[in-house]
């Protein structure tokens, strides 16, 4: 999955990477994402209401964000790090039905749109 993981990342972060923060977001975090805790990105998200909270290689949204760190027991304490962020997008890319897709019973114009 890395491969793709790199496909989504050039075109959501670009050169910015696992550091990426939404280029509308006219308030930017203090500290770079993966120097950031769960908790610290939840407050950023609350303390600037009304802008783009995109974040991260993948550009997590606020929702998924939250039903990510949900789903993988996240206490709030962890980093934004690297390995999370790539642990979260395959988690995405698995839900998007990429075992399907690379098997042949999955479309790559459903598995596209399921991304």
């Amino acid at each position: 999955m890395a491969n793709l993981r790199s496909l989504i990342s050039a075109a959501e972060a670009g050169s910015a990477d696992y550091d990426s923060v939404q280029h509308g977001a006219n308030v930017k975090p203090e500290k770079l994402p993966t120097a950031m805790t769960i908790d610290e990105i939840r407050a950023w998200v609350a303390a600037t209401p009304g802008q783009n909270h995109a974040i991260g290689r993948y550009q997590f949204i606020p929702p998924t964000f939250e039903r990510l760190a949900s789903l993988t027991g996240m206490a709030g304490t962890e980093l934004f790090s690297a390995d999370l962020q790539d642990r979260w997008a395959d988690i995405l890319l698995a839900e998007a039905g990429y075992v399907s897709f690379f098997t042949g019973d999955l479309t790559p114009e459903t598995f596209i749109d399921n991304v």
